[in-house]
């Protein structure tokens, strides 16, 4: 279908079962990790064109995968990492865009959304 790869990182049983629902309707090709450890596993393995990152990971938060990430790529390769989080706090927000995040999508993730902010970001 369409040549766009995605990563979801989502320890939430429930949230991964939507995104996969969800991405699995608009065609998308995807892997879903379910921490930091494996996200970054993941990414050093394949070539993602975008990131669905969630903030409130156990062990290491989203923020701190979204900085090791970016260490990962290579210099001039930035895949677009956008927040899927509950974390509304202006603080977070913050903190992410300086890790390198994009922008804050809101839980729960809609089939509106997914596209919307996909196509923001990836050229198909």
């Amino acid at each position: 279908m369409m040549n766009i790869k995605l990563l979801v990182v989502e320890d939430d049983l429930m949230a991964r079962i939507v995104a996969k629902v969800i991405l699995t309707q608009l065609g998308y090709e995807f892997d879903i990790a379910e921490g930091g450890e494996e996200a970054m596993e993941l990414f050093e393995k394949n070539k993602y064109d975008f990131v669905f990152m969630d903030i409130g990971l156990p062990g290491m938060s989203g923020i701190d995968v979204t900085k090791k990430l970016r260490e990962i790529e290579k210099a001039g390769n930035s895949v677009p990492i956008v927040a899927l989080t509950a974390h509304a706090e202006e603080s977070y927000k913050t903190l992410g865009l300086a890790a390198g995040m994009q922008e804050f999508v809101l839980k729960p993730l809609t089939k509106e959304i997914a596209e919307s902010v996909i196509n923001k970001y990836v050229k198909k």
